[in-house]
């Protein structure tokens, strides 16, 4: 069969590269599942629907799992805004989907389009009961679905990691300080600092590969051999064949050199003027010797000589002794906190996936597809819960890159998606690399960047080379754009000092690069982004900045409003205490509050309240704040809020504030408008993000009229 990406009939894996339409692709897969057959190809000349052999699936018979919330949310509402485009195809706009909707029916018979509408109809009604989310989430479905297998509480909740950090803590502290632990504690403590215990203990508790891979650790879990071996991969020693033909005139420098370098192979490396105490170490010009003298500097230095040297059998049985010592601390701690959390019928992240993982084996699914994107992430007890999810009938298809594999600090393992994909469990591994989103010169850029980090090294045998991302090139889809683009480095340099800066003589950082050059771009003063300069011109979006976190969002954006240029920053750490949404956020309280009818409210009520009517929405003053604490009665424009909270939803009412309060045009007087009205959207996104996360329905017969 050719390749068909969105095909059912079959279980595969593909390595997809960045913007390769992964969501796409699995989107269009979904559509198939719950059909049965292959309304959606890639080649409708040479490939078949088979819609003689249907398999189809209701939606709580296909397992999505992505890596975050915000994926599944994403993924959930892409899914059915398509299922929604194929019931009714005026909805797609002239879109791709509608462009790929309607080569889809183009290519099935009328019978085939009546029940494409009417299994998709049924499964829009059904969306609630939809499996996509995280692997946790799935876990924690599959944990109270089969609450007498796994003998727990079916309405236990997640501990907030903050409650669990303050629980860890009064654990940790009260196990160091345990008088039966005195002679343990300050055992450990002679060598290792408690700052690193505590890590560890955090670690230990929360991550169970780390758990069992640190129990498996002993001192026969690896023989002296292996480990030697495995020195020499990890610290390869020179090749010296041409040094030796350099000395075959020198034969006391040969003798010499080979002997300071079989010490080294026989791990009781020694310094160079240390390989026979009796005689002098003879001297190596770097001139007479260009080729010997370079590898006689490199072993000749603490780092290699340590690791070659001789290894110490009393130190290392003293070091097993510690880690035994280290191993029944932590046993004590994870007792106690795991009788914590039952004690609080409270489960945690881990806990989740161990607990599962015991009792998959037991549960019986009805699982006909189960597909998980950015498999890249995925750990090995993870990928041993999704195959156990497995029956003799489901599908399985995965999806990931191994490039894009940056979250081992959570416990994904690169391994476990090499190793996956080369088993049985898959018909064949496809790929896909054509990107959809990006310029030809910024691809090319990418694949010569790429290209020599990701080299496999031939001499590693024994650490395997799953450890390895493999390198990708991608291809431009668009051919138009084969030679658009642009891909510069900005290099920090003096260039961009500001005058303050150079009168203190202080050094540029990357921040005053960056503003220096956004600042020249704004002035025009660079012909290649005259574009770029017209739409900061017009007050239009221009340019966006990525951070791989938010600390330095605002300082930049300082820098930026020093030189007149407006900046808004998307994420910062404060945004939930700025003025504005602190507002809003009082007033969903007070009407929440208000709206329950409560007899009497207590202080942190009565708090909410007041906030609300001090808010810029209400914009009550002093006596009415203080009438209202002393009779009880509050504005009028407030119980108009939680009547009309009644009649809309959440986003709906949320917006229908800002409108009635006039909101926009209270803090057009303020600092930093722009920011504030981002904050203020932002909200308003987080409202809707909620809603959909509740599930809400819409009619199919709606969407039909």
């Amino acid at each position: 069969m050719n390749l068909n990406k969105f095909t059912i009939q079959k279980s595969f894996a593909i390595s997809a590269g960045a913007g390769s339409g992964k969501t796409y692709t699995l989107s269009r897969r979904y559509i198939n599942a719950l059909l049965g057959f292959d309304y959606f190809r890639e080649d409708y000349k040479r490939q078949e629907s088979y819609f003689s052999e249907l398999k189809p699936a209701k939606v709580n018979e296909i397992v999505t799992i992505t890596y975050t919330e915000a994926a599944a949310l994403e993924m959930k509402g892409r899914i059915f805004e398509l299922v929604a485009k194929i019931i009714n195809p005026s909805l797609s706009q002239e879109d791709g989907d509608f462009k790929s909707i309607k080569e889809a029916n183009e290519n099935i018979k009328e019978e085939e389009r009546d029940y494409v509408q009417k299994t998709l109809k049924q499964a829009y009604t059904d969306s609630s009961n939809s499996k996509i989310s995280t692997i946790h989430s799935y876990c924690l479905n599959i944990i109270k679905s089969n609450a007498d297998i796994a003998r727990i509480d079916t309405k236990l909740d997640i501990i907030k990691d903050d409650e669990k950090q303050k629980i860890l803590q009064d654990i940790i502290f009260d196990t160091l300080n345990d008088e039966n632990n005195k002679e343990l504690v300050l055992d450990i403590s002679k060598d290792i600092s408690m700052f690193f215990i505590n890590n560890l203990i955090n670690k230990y508790v929360s991550n169970t590969k780390f758990r069992n891979d640190y129990y498996s650790f002993h001192e026969g879990s690896i023989d002296s051999n292996t480990y030697k071996e495995l020195i020499k991969e990890l610290y390869p020693l020179p090749n010296i064949d041409d040094a030796l033909v350099e000395l075959q005139e020198d034969s006391l420098r040969l003798k010499w050199f080979e002997d300071f370098y079989n010490n080294f192979l026989n791990f009781e490396a020694v310094a160079w003027n240390k390989v026979d105490e009796n005689v002098k170490a003879p001297s190596m010009g770097e001139k007479k010797f260009p080729l010997t003298n370079p590898i006689k500097i490199e072993l000749d230095n603490s780092a290699l000589l340590s690791v070659y040297s001789s290894v110490d059998t009393e130190k290392e049985t003293d070091f097993f002794a510690k880690i035994i010592k280290i191993k029944d601390l932590l046993g004590q701690i994870k007792v106690k906190y795991d009788a914590k959390l039952t004690a609080l019928n409270k489960i945690d992240f881990d806990t989740i996936i161990t607990k599962t993982l015991e009792i998959i084996p037991q549960v019986k699914t009805n699982f006909k597809y189960i597909m998980v994107d950015e498999f890249q992430d995925t750990n090995a007890v993870q990928f041993e819960i999704v195959k156990n999810s497995c029956n003799s009938d489901t599908n399985l298809f995965v999806v990931g890159d191994s490039k894009q594999s940056i979250y081992s600090f959570q416990g994904a393992e690169i391994e476990v998606f090499n190793d996956a994909i080369h088993t049985s469990l898959f018909d064949s591994i496809e790929e896909m690399s054509t990107n959809h989103r990006s310029d030809g010169v910024v691809l090319d850029t990418i694949n010569k960047i790429f290209n020599p980090l990701l080299q496999k090294d031939e001499n590693l045998k024994l650490i395997k080379p799953n450890y390895e991302a493999q390198a990708q090139d991608l291809s431009v889809f668009n051919k138009e754009r084969a030679t658009k683009g642009s891909f510069k480095y900005l290099i920090t340099s003096q260039e961009y000092q500001t005058k303050e800066q150079k009168e203190l003589n202080e050094q540029t950082n990357e921040l005053d690069t960056i503003a220096q050059f956004v600042s020249e771009i704004s002035n025009a003063q660079h012909e290649e982004y005259k574009h770029i300069s017209r739409l900061i011109k017009n007050k239009e979006k221009a340019i966006a900045i990525i951070f791989d976190s938010s600390t330095k969002m605002l300082e930049l954006k300082q820098k930026l409003r020093a030189k007149g240029i407006t900046a808004k920053v998307s994420a910062s750490d404060n945004f939930y205490y700025t003025k504005e949404v602190n507002d809003i956020f009082n007033l969903l309280k007070a009407i929440d509050i208000l709206s329950r009818k409560p007899q009497k409210l207590n202080a942190t009520q009565r708090y909410y309240v007041v906030g609300a009517m001090r808010s810029n929405i209400l914009r009550c003053d002093d006596n009415s704040i203080e009438e209202y604490l002393d009779t009880n009665q509050v504005s009028d424009k407030l119980m108009h809020y939680v009547e009309i909270f009644q009649t809309m939803t959440l986003s709906q009412a949320v917006k229908y504030i800002y409108d009635d309060a006039n909101i926009m045009g209270v803090y057009a007087h303020y600092d930093d408008i722009e920011q504030r009205v981002a904050n203020l959207y932002k909200f308003l996104t987080l409202c809707k993000d909620y809603e959909d996360s509740r599930e809400c329905k819409i009619n199919c017969v709606n969407l039909k009229n």
